[in-house]
Protein backbone atom coordinates (compact mmCIF):
# COMPACT_ATOMS: atom_id res chain seq x y z
CA UNK A 1 0.00 0.00 0.00
CA UNK A 2 2.75 2.32 0.93
CA UNK A 3 4.11 1.28 -2.80
CA UNK A 4 1.15 2.40 -4.12
CA UNK A 5 0.96 5.48 -2.16
CA UNK A 6 3.79 7.08 -2.87
CA UNK A 7 3.75 6.05 -7.07
CA UNK A 8 0.26 7.91 -7.09
CA UNK A 9 0.95 10.67 -5.52
CA UNK A 10 4.46 10.99 -7.90
CA UNK A 11 1.97 11.79 -10.55
CA UNK A 12 0.60 14.78 -8.79
CA UNK A 13 4.03 16.58 -8.92
CA UNK A 14 3.70 18.81 -12.11
CA UNK A 15 0.12 17.99 -12.37
CA UNK A 16 -2.46 20.50 -12.67
CA UNK A 17 -4.54 19.15 -9.80
CA UNK A 18 -2.55 21.33 -7.38
CA UNK A 19 -3.17 24.09 -8.91
CA UNK A 20 -6.89 23.33 -8.98
CA UNK A 21 -6.75 23.10 -5.34
CA UNK A 22 -5.26 26.64 -5.19
CA UNK A 23 -6.97 28.55 -7.89
CA UNK A 24 -10.59 27.32 -7.10
CA UNK A 25 -10.58 28.92 -3.50
CA UNK A 26 -9.23 32.11 -4.78
CA UNK A 27 -12.09 32.30 -6.92
CA UNK A 28 -14.55 31.65 -4.66
CA UNK A 29 -13.26 34.33 -2.33
CA UNK A 30 -12.84 36.58 -5.29
CA UNK A 31 -16.23 36.69 -6.38
CA UNK A 32 -17.57 36.73 -2.66
CA UNK A 33 -15.74 40.04 -2.41
CA UNK A 34 -17.08 41.27 -5.50
CA UNK A 35 -20.20 40.59 -4.55
CA UNK A 36 -20.71 40.94 -0.95
CA UNK A 37 -19.48 43.52 1.66
CA UNK A 38 -16.77 42.93 4.21
CA UNK A 39 -19.46 42.14 6.45
CA UNK A 40 -20.90 39.10 5.16
CA UNK A 41 -17.56 38.21 3.60
CA UNK A 42 -16.95 35.24 5.76
CA UNK A 43 -20.66 33.53 4.94
CA UNK A 44 -20.19 34.33 1.43
CA UNK A 45 -17.51 32.86 0.69
CA UNK A 46 -18.56 29.44 2.55
CA UNK A 47 -21.62 29.63 0.40
CA UNK A 48 -19.91 29.91 -2.49
CA UNK A 49 -17.69 27.26 -1.72
CA UNK A 50 -20.56 24.41 -0.43
CA UNK A 51 -22.79 25.46 -3.49
CA UNK A 52 -20.44 25.22 -6.29
CA UNK A 53 -16.90 25.19 -6.32
CA UNK A 54 -16.20 22.59 -3.78
CA UNK A 55 -18.22 20.23 -6.04
CA UNK A 56 -16.15 21.35 -9.10
CA UNK A 57 -13.09 21.09 -7.65
CA UNK A 58 -13.92 17.23 -6.35
CA UNK A 59 -15.24 16.66 -10.17
CA UNK A 60 -12.28 18.43 -12.03
CA UNK A 61 -9.76 16.15 -9.54
CA UNK A 62 -11.83 13.34 -10.79
CA UNK A 63 -11.55 13.94 -14.10
CA UNK A 64 -8.18 15.35 -14.51
CA UNK A 65 -6.89 11.87 -12.98
CA UNK A 66 -9.47 9.75 -14.96
CA UNK A 67 -8.04 11.30 -17.97
CA UNK A 68 -4.59 10.79 -17.31
CA UNK A 69 -4.99 6.97 -16.46
CA UNK A 70 -7.20 6.65 -19.75
CA UNK A 71 -4.58 8.32 -22.19
CA UNK A 72 -1.80 6.16 -20.36
CA UNK A 73 -2.79 3.07 -22.09
CA UNK A 74 -6.68 2.88 -20.91
CA UNK A 75 -5.91 2.28 -17.50
CA UNK A 76 -3.31 -0.34 -17.93
CA UNK A 77 -1.91 1.37 -14.85
CA UNK A 78 -4.56 0.39 -12.67
CA UNK A 79 -6.45 -2.75 -13.67
CA UNK A 80 -3.74 -5.21 -12.02
CA UNK A 81 -5.61 -7.69 -10.85
CA UNK A 82 -6.02 -7.48 -6.78
CA UNK A 83 -3.76 -4.51 -6.25
CA UNK A 84 -6.38 -2.55 -8.22
CA UNK A 85 -8.74 -1.99 -5.64
CA UNK A 86 -5.88 -0.74 -3.25
CA UNK A 87 -4.61 1.72 -6.23
CA UNK A 88 -8.16 2.94 -6.66
CA UNK A 89 -8.50 3.62 -2.33
CA UNK A 90 -5.17 5.29 -2.65
CA UNK A 91 -6.82 7.87 -5.54
CA UNK A 92 -10.28 8.39 -3.26
CA UNK A 93 -7.52 9.54 -0.75
CA UNK A 94 -5.25 11.58 -2.52
CA UNK A 95 -8.74 13.32 -3.97
CA UNK A 96 -9.50 14.08 -0.34
CA UNK A 97 -5.87 15.46 0.76
CA UNK A 98 -6.51 17.74 -2.09
CA UNK A 99 -9.84 18.98 -0.81
CA UNK A 100 -8.59 19.38 2.39
CA UNK A 101 -5.52 21.70 1.66
CA UNK A 102 -8.05 23.41 -0.76
CA UNK A 103 -10.37 23.90 2.45
CA UNK A 104 -7.24 25.11 4.27
CA UNK A 105 -6.82 27.34 1.01
CA UNK A 106 -9.83 28.99 1.92
CA UNK A 107 -9.44 29.78 5.53
CA UNK A 108 -6.06 31.33 4.88
CA UNK A 109 -7.49 33.44 1.85
CA UNK A 110 -10.22 34.92 4.48
CA UNK A 111 -7.82 35.74 7.29
CA UNK A 112 -5.60 37.45 4.55
CA UNK A 113 -8.54 39.68 3.01
CA UNK A 114 -9.76 40.23 7.09
CA UNK A 115 -5.96 41.95 7.83
CA UNK A 116 -7.37 44.74 5.19
CA UNK A 117 -10.38 44.96 7.31
CA UNK A 118 -10.31 45.27 10.96
CA UNK A 119 -13.94 45.31 11.76
CA UNK A 120 -14.40 41.46 9.54
CA UNK A 121 -14.87 38.86 12.66
CA UNK A 122 -13.71 35.46 11.46
CA UNK A 123 -15.34 32.50 13.17
CA UNK A 124 -11.88 30.36 13.27
CA UNK A 125 -13.04 27.45 15.40
CA UNK A 126 -16.85 27.19 13.47
CA UNK A 127 -14.98 27.54 10.25
CA UNK A 128 -12.94 24.56 10.53
CA UNK A 129 -15.54 22.45 11.89
CA UNK A 130 -17.96 23.25 9.44
CA UNK A 131 -15.35 22.92 6.59
CA UNK A 132 -13.90 19.44 8.37
CA UNK A 133 -17.68 18.02 8.31
CA UNK A 134 -18.78 19.25 4.97
CA UNK A 135 -15.47 17.40 3.64
CA UNK A 136 -17.39 14.23 5.47
CA UNK A 137 -20.20 14.54 3.78
CA UNK A 138 -18.94 15.03 0.07
CA UNK A 139 -16.84 11.43 0.35
CA UNK A 140 -19.87 9.67 -1.56
CA UNK A 141 -19.46 12.06 -4.60
CA UNK A 142 -15.81 10.66 -5.09
CA UNK A 143 -16.47 6.96 -6.19
CA UNK A 144 -20.02 8.00 -7.18
CA UNK A 145 -17.96 9.84 -9.96
CA UNK A 146 -15.42 7.82 -11.08
CA UNK A 147 -18.04 5.19 -11.49
CA UNK A 148 -19.83 7.70 -13.77
CA UNK A 149 -17.20 8.62 -15.87
CA UNK A 150 -16.18 5.08 -16.80
CA UNK A 151 -19.85 5.00 -18.32
CA UNK A 152 -20.72 8.07 -19.03
CA UNK A 153 -19.63 10.94 -20.97
CA UNK A 154 -17.00 12.37 -18.60
CA UNK A 155 -17.16 15.74 -19.40
CA UNK A 156 -21.35 15.74 -18.96
CA UNK A 157 -20.80 14.05 -15.78
CA UNK A 158 -18.79 16.89 -14.64
CA UNK A 159 -21.68 19.57 -15.71
CA UNK A 160 -24.62 17.38 -14.69
CA UNK A 161 -22.55 17.02 -11.21
CA UNK A 162 -22.29 20.60 -10.51
CA UNK A 163 -25.41 21.48 -11.44
CA UNK A 164 -27.43 19.20 -9.31
CA UNK A 165 -25.44 20.55 -6.59
CA UNK A 166 -25.41 24.18 -7.07
CA UNK A 167 -29.02 24.70 -8.79
CA UNK A 168 -31.32 21.26 -7.66
CA UNK A 169 -29.98 20.11 -3.79
CA UNK A 170 -30.66 24.37 -2.68
CA UNK A 171 -34.48 23.60 -3.22
CA UNK A 172 -34.62 20.08 -2.31
CA UNK A 173 -32.80 21.04 1.08
CA UNK A 174 -35.01 23.07 2.79
CA UNK A 175 -37.90 20.29 2.30
CA UNK A 176 -38.73 17.45 4.92
CA UNK A 177 -36.87 14.93 2.60
CA UNK A 178 -33.77 15.99 2.14
CA UNK A 179 -31.99 13.17 3.22
CA UNK A 180 -32.93 11.33 0.28
CA UNK A 181 -30.69 13.23 -2.11
CA UNK A 182 -27.05 13.14 -0.97
CA UNK A 183 -26.40 16.56 -2.79
CA UNK A 184 -27.96 17.99 0.17
CA UNK A 185 -26.03 17.18 3.06
CA UNK A 186 -23.40 19.14 3.09
CA UNK A 187 -26.05 22.36 2.96
CA UNK A 188 -27.41 20.78 6.13
CA UNK A 189 -23.95 21.12 7.88
CA UNK A 190 -23.56 24.56 6.76
CA UNK A 191 -27.04 25.79 7.63
CA UNK A 192 -27.05 24.43 11.38
CA UNK A 193 -23.46 25.63 11.69
CA UNK A 194 -22.40 28.69 9.88
CA UNK A 195 -26.79 29.56 9.62
CA UNK A 196 -26.70 30.12 5.73
CA UNK A 197 -29.36 29.08 4.15
CA UNK A 198 -29.26 26.80 0.86
CA UNK A 199 -30.07 29.81 -1.03
CA UNK A 200 -27.22 31.60 0.43
CA UNK A 201 -28.98 33.94 2.82
CA UNK A 202 -27.98 33.79 6.51
CA UNK A 203 -30.77 33.18 8.94
CA UNK A 204 -31.44 33.67 13.32
CA UNK A 205 -29.09 31.21 14.97
CA UNK A 206 -31.36 28.89 16.49
CA UNK A 207 -31.72 28.15 20.06
CA UNK A 208 -30.14 25.22 19.84
CA UNK A 209 -28.01 22.98 17.09
CA UNK A 210 -30.34 20.67 15.55
CA UNK A 211 -27.78 17.25 15.94
CA UNK A 212 -30.19 14.96 14.62
CA UNK A 213 -30.13 16.50 11.02
CA UNK A 214 -25.91 17.46 11.84
CA UNK A 215 -25.75 13.18 12.26
CA UNK A 216 -28.26 12.28 9.40
CA UNK A 217 -26.15 14.01 6.77
CA UNK A 218 -22.49 12.81 8.20
CA UNK A 219 -23.75 9.05 8.68
CA UNK A 220 -26.21 8.83 5.62
CA UNK A 221 -22.96 10.63 3.13
CA UNK A 222 -20.23 8.11 5.20
CA UNK A 223 -22.56 4.98 4.84
CA UNK A 224 -23.10 6.11 1.04
CA UNK A 225 -19.36 6.56 0.36
CA UNK A 226 -18.59 3.23 2.11
CA UNK A 227 -21.07 1.28 -0.23
CA UNK A 228 -20.01 2.93 -3.55
CA UNK A 229 -16.21 2.76 -2.36
CA UNK A 230 -17.09 -1.30 -2.28
CA UNK A 231 -18.83 -1.47 -5.40
CA UNK A 232 -16.43 0.75 -7.18
CA UNK A 233 -13.33 -0.73 -6.12
CA UNK A 234 -15.01 -4.79 -6.59
CA UNK A 235 -16.14 -4.24 -10.14
CA UNK A 236 -12.17 -2.43 -10.74
CA UNK A 237 -10.55 -5.25 -9.02
CA UNK A 238 -12.91 -7.87 -11.07
CA UNK A 239 -12.25 -5.52 -14.75
CA UNK A 240 -8.71 -5.51 -13.43
CA UNK A 241 -8.72 -9.54 -13.52
CA UNK A 242 -10.59 -10.00 -16.60
CA UNK A 243 -7.73 -7.72 -18.41
CA UNK A 244 -4.82 -9.97 -17.08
Amino acid sequence: MKAILQSEYLKLKGAGQKKLALLLPFLTLAIAFLIGSPDILESFTMYWWEALFLFVLIGLLCLYDHQAEKQAGRFQNVLVGTLTANIYFVKWLLVVYQLVIASGFVLLFLYLVSLLFPTMLLHWLTNVMTLFLVLLTVLWNIPFLYSCFERFNAYLVLVVNSFLCFLVAPFIAQTNWWYLFPYTYHYKVMAILLHIKPSGDTMAPAASIDILSLLMAILLSLALASLGAVIWMRKEQTDGHLTQ
